[in-house]
């Protein structure tokens, strides 16, 4: 995980029933930089982003956990193939998984 974060997890009122719409993963502005964007979920206190090397059989990794819905990863092997998915969690636990989407890094 590259960022602490802390969060106050208060007692959400609901659980987290949807998953974020992944809609964009594009070239970053440097070499190895994918920038991910997803629709926010409201009841979300932060997201967990993972990443996967395509290969036919996704291996997750976490990658890292943020509060925003949008998010630049870096540090990417160019020409290689990644797979990406995000869910959101709050108090109540984690939500569904995003839909997967896949780009080659730049």
């Amino acid at each position: 995980m590259r960022n602490k974060l802390k969060i106050n997890l208060l007692k959400d009122s609901k659980p987290i029933g949807c998953y974020p719409k992944l809609f964009a993963a594009s070239e970053g502005d440097l070499i190895g930089e994918i920038d991910l964007q997803w629709d926010p979920i409201a009841e979300a206190r932060f997201y967990i982003i993972q990443v996967s090397v395509y290969s036919g059989n996704p291996d997750w990794v976490q990658f890292d956990i943020i509060t925003k819905s949008s998010y630049t990863l870096s540090g990417l092997k160019s020409k290689k193939r990644y797979c990406f998915r995000v869910c959101a969690v709050n108090s109540n636990g984690k939500g569904p998984w995003s839909e997967i989407i896949c780009k080659v890094a730049p």
